[in-house]
């Protein structure tokens, strides 16, 4: 009973459901649709642009393909040269004649003779497809697991090619479409294109082995015609013909550059000219010489086994290219960036980099140094509270003998300091010799340095650096070279400590602005950080200079600038002290009471002066006329007594640096929300405006709020038509206003006693204690724009040298460089790291130009012009056409023997043909046969066209 149960199981199929073949065909409608591709579409411009490519994934049987449709970038330069031939106007008027306008648009490049070998181009190597039928647009469908070089079983291709077809019939699509086949190890196509009744077959084929029935010419015509039957034998084949020749083992004697090691070689050398640049092997791996027959008539030309009439020396076109091998080793110049860029790896700090093994085990020299200038200063002044009784028993004698000694001991400890630098770096770090005869006057000479004058070649450049030349640029070049070529990271991190060093104890302790940073009144938000903070230095120095000249016209003296390791206990300076009529000193930590501007009346009325008595003019308790006052306006008067309105002295917040600013508005956000916060965010955003507030009460003591208005924000105060009043702007009248608060805040305050806004030593001195302690990753990030844009100054300065004005080629691709690092220091470090990549290879093949650029220079250099080297070096494929270049390779190649030429590498043949098949009244169409003929490679890649509308 179960038996017969199961034997009446059986299954049912469901005709009705669409099969995965059925599938396919729709997708492939679909997506041809969608492309615009059917008949009577012209499609998007997006899609039917020269060089674009759309892609599509198609699915049977649970393999993905890939729909492609490819359109060359060739098509536009060949559109124009078919249509004007007398083949083509055949086939125009035979298809005009069957009620369509013309042709379909891929019988134009098959038809010229510009398409028949199509070589790479600046858009890469040609499809199989365009090299072997000449088209360059179609349709294919390959497997979406591989490019080109899936494997395809037969009956897969067959049933994907049967889909293609039907797809491409129902919706009438005039392009051309293939289907991959695989054939070993080999990849072939086969396709199909229909348009008015016209069915042109394409097919391929590809062997290891060359048949030597078609090895020469002749036997590809036999072959050729044998798929024509029925044609007369007057109709004769149009052929072009292209043999390639080969000279490899190009420069036997290369010599590469060499790497310097010298100390004299690394850093005696200008910046700009510093970076070496050089391929270390010979990066040409063979010369290819093409001799090109476009176009000759069948029985014009003899080739067989025996003897041949395609001589090179009469071949109407010779074009040259220089192949560049694999480079196993990089240039110079790649070495050095890259030996560079490792210090993004590093984990620890400069002084752990300096050490060398990446430990900070090793306790700083500073510390003992500093120990002894604290006891020598304690055996001199005693037990704790010795000054009180030094003030009352010795006097200002002992208080100079101090001041004195401790200015001797700071000089000390300074000099110790920077010897001791030098004294620890051992092994292969900078010694003493290179930093002061080579580096130093490097760094930091002026001879091509102008503030300001390399601003707008920063900005050329989309990556975050600094002006080229300036000393953080330069900087960057010695530090990898001192990396690459000079003792290694150990090097780099004692030349960026020494640096630093010198800056905080030789430029902002004595006050003169840092060599190749620029003086602005603020710094550049272009700019890196670390070149910002170096632009901050020198604002402070500025202020500070300004601040100290005033200060000696009125008999005062002031500090020296403190270090990052001094404390602010001068109490020795207190200038009430002096008793002795000797200058008034200033200490340090006064200084941010005195760096704005101020007039001479108001530093007198502070005492600080030895003539300091109090002047009626300034005496706001005896006078009307105010102290701080810049100038008077002349338009302007007090709304309350008519006086002239006095224009006070006022002081700005002071420069800030880009991470300053994202610290201030993160202190802003961090506050909250509650009403506290939020008076808290208002203090703080109004310190400018109660400051000029208080200058103006000082210089103005009988003015009132709309006196103020009408100086600082003229915008709010509305005068009456007549001109005898006015009143404050609807915004200055609203209840809570801020003005109306902080005016009835703020006191009468010249800014010579206003506490300053910026804090000039405090600042100096934040930015030194960055630059000093950032990670060298982060430092390292900021410098690699800069070394980047000297890298490419090196290349385009080697490639100018080489080959004067015929450069244009390489220097394209120097450029490239600059659009590969866009946006190199805007983002993190991880961003930075893919994009240097791409950079170094970029540096890397422009190096094999130029070692290709000299390898030719040094064998053909007096031979060929500058140009054609220059072309040849970056790949491009050069017609010879002077008879002197051709004489020139000529010899190279065939030495000009009387035994003929050398053996051809390749040989390539098209044949076409324009003919009625397969009836005298058919329409013609177009046949054409394309050969690939070498030791190991035999292809054939044929195209027959059959009119089936007329088939009688």
């Amino acid at each position: 009973m179960a038996d017969a149960t199961e034997a009446d199981v059986f299954e049912i199929i469901d005709f009705t459901n669409a099969s995965e073949w059925e599938s396919l065909v729709a997708e492939i409608e679909k997506t041809i649709r969608r492309w615009g591709l059917e008949l009577g579409s012209s499609g998007s411009d997006a899609q039917r642009a020269s060089g674009s490519r759309n892609e599509g994934l198609l699915q049977m049987r649970g393999r993905e393909y890939r729909l492609s449709h490819i359109k060359s970038a060739r098509t536009d330069a060949t559109a124009k040269v078919a249509p004007a031939s007398r083949q083509y106007k055949e086939i125009a008027a035979a298809f005009k004649a069957s009620g369509f306008e013309a042709p379909p648009q891929w019988t134009t490049p098959v038809l010229s003779t510009a398409n028949d070998f199509a070589e790479p181009d600046q858009h890469g190597a040609p499809h199989p497809v365009t090299m072997w039928f000449g088209l360059d647009e179609f349709l294919v469908v390959n497997p979406a697991e591989s490019k080109y070089s899936a494997r395809i079983s037969p009956s897969e291709a067959q049933m994907v090619a049967s889909a293609l077809a039907v797809a491409v019939a129902t919706t009438r699509c005039a392009l051309p479409a293939f289907t991959q086949l695989d054939n070993g190890a080999r990849t072939n196509y086969r396709g199909c294109a229909v348009a008015a009744g016209m069915h042109t077959a394409f097919t391929s084929v590809s062997m290891s082995t060359v048949p030597r029935a078609y090895a020469n010419l002749s036997g590809l015509i036999a072959l050729f015609r044998s798929k024509l039957p029925g044609i007369d034998r007057h109709e004769r084949v149009a052929i072009g013909a292209k043999f390639t020749y080969t000279l490899p083992n190009w420069f036997d004697d290369w010599m590469p550059p060499v790497a310097p090691t010298e100390s004299s070689d690394i850093y005696g050398v200008a910046p700009q000219k510093a970076l070496p640049v050089g391929a270390l092997t010979d990066s040409i791996a063979e010369i290819r010489l093409f001799t090109v027959w476009p176009a000759f008539r069948e029985n014009a030309v003899q080739d067989h086994a025996a003897y041949s009439e395609l001589d090179p020396n009469l071949a109407p076109s010779w074009s040259l290219q220089a192949r560049m091998r694999e480079q196993d080793e990089e240039g110079l110049l790649s070495t050095t960036l890259r030996a560079f860029a490792r210090l993004l790896d590093c984990q620890g700090s400069w002084a752990d980099l300096r050490d060398g093994d990446g430990s900070a085990e090793g306790a700083s020299t500073e510390e003992p140094e500093q120990q002894m200038r604290n006891d020598v200063l304690d055996r001199l002044q005693g037990p704790k509270g010795y000054e009180d009784k030094a003030r009352g028993l010795v006097g200002t004698a002992i208080r100079k003998t101090l001041q004195q000694v401790e200015t001797v001991a700071d000089a000390a400890r300074d000099a110790a300091r920077r010897r001791s630098r030098r004294r620890d770096t051992s092994g292969r770090a900078l010694s003493e010799s290179d930093l002061d005869s080579l580096i130093w006057p490097r760094l930091f000479g002026t001879d091509d340095w102008v503030a300001g004058g390399d601003k707008s070649q920063a900005n050329q450049s989309s990556m975050k650096g600094c002006p080229s030349h300036s000393l953080l640029a330069e900087l960057a070049v010695t530090m990898a070279l001192a990396t690459a070529h000079g003792g290694g990271p150990q090097a780099a991190a004692t030349l960026w400590d020494e640096v630093i060093e010198d800056i905080e104890f030789n430029y902002w302790q004595d006050l003169l602005p840092i060599p190749r940073v620029s003086t602005l009144a603020s710094p550049d938000m272009q700019h890196c950080i670390a070149h910002q903070k170096l632009e901050m230095i020198n604002c402070c120095i500025r202020k500070q200079q300004a601040r100290n000249e005033l200060l000696r016209q009125r008999g005062i003296m002031c500090d020296r600038p403190p270090s990052s390791a001094d404390t602010d206990s001068d109490e020795f300076h207190s200038a009430e002290e002096d008793t002795d009529g000797s200058p008034a000193r200033i200490k340090n930590s006064d200084l941010h009471f005195y760096l704005a501007p101020e007039d001479e009346e108001s530093l007198l009325q502070r005492g600080e002066g030895p003539t300091a008595t109090k002047d009626p003019r300034t005496d706001a308790s005896s006078s009307d006329d105010g102290e701080g006052v810049a100038s008077v306006s002349p338009t302007l008067k007090l709304l309350g007594s008519g006086s002239p309105l006095r224009i006070p002295v006022t002081q700005s917040e002071g420069p800030m640096t880009e991470d300053m600013m994202e610290r201030k508005l993160a202190d802003m956000t961090q506050m909250g929300t509650s009403t506290a916060a939020a008076e808290a965010r208002i203090q703080l955003q109004s310190m400018s405006l109660r400051s000029d507030m208080s200058a103006f009460k000082a210089a103005n003591p009988k003015c009132c709020l709309e006196d103020f208005v009408r100086w600082h924000s003229p915008r709010d105060y509305i005068e009456t038509e007549d001109g005898s009043g006015g009143v404050l702007s609807e915004r200055m009248r609203e209840p809570g206003n801020l003005w109306h608060q902080l005016w009835g805040e703020s006191e009468a305050c010249p800014v010579a006693r206003q506490r300053a806004l910026f804090d000039a030593t405090k600042e100096a001195l934040a930015a030194i204690k960055y630059l000093r302690t950032a990670p060298p990753p982060v430092i390292v990030q900021q410098l690699l724009p800069p070394l980047i844009m000297s890298a490419e100054t090196a290349l385009s300065a080697k490639a100018t040298l080489l080959l004067k004005g015929s450069a244009g080629p390489v220097l394209a691709e120097v450029e490239k460089i600059t659009a590969i690092a866009s946006g190199m220091g805007k983002g993190t470090i991880e961003d930075d790291v893919q994009r240097l990549r791409d950079v170094l290879l970029q540096v890397s093949t422009v190096e094999a130009m130029l070692g290709t650029a000299q390898s030719l220079l040094s064998r053909l250099g007096g031979d060929l012009d500058a140009s054609i080297i220059a072309n040849l070096a970056v790949g491009n494929t050069v017609p010879l056409l002077d008879s002197a270049h051709r004489e020139a390779i000529r010899i190279l190649f065939f030495d000009g023997g009387d035994e003929g030429v050398t053996s051809v590498d390749v040989r390539e043949f098209v044949l076409r043909l324009v003919t009625r098949f397969p009836s005298k009244v058919s329409r013609p169409g177009i046949n054409r046969m394309y050969a690939h003929v070498s030791d190991s490679n035999f292809t054939v890649a044929s195209m027959f066209t059959e009119d089936r509308a007329f088939d009688a």
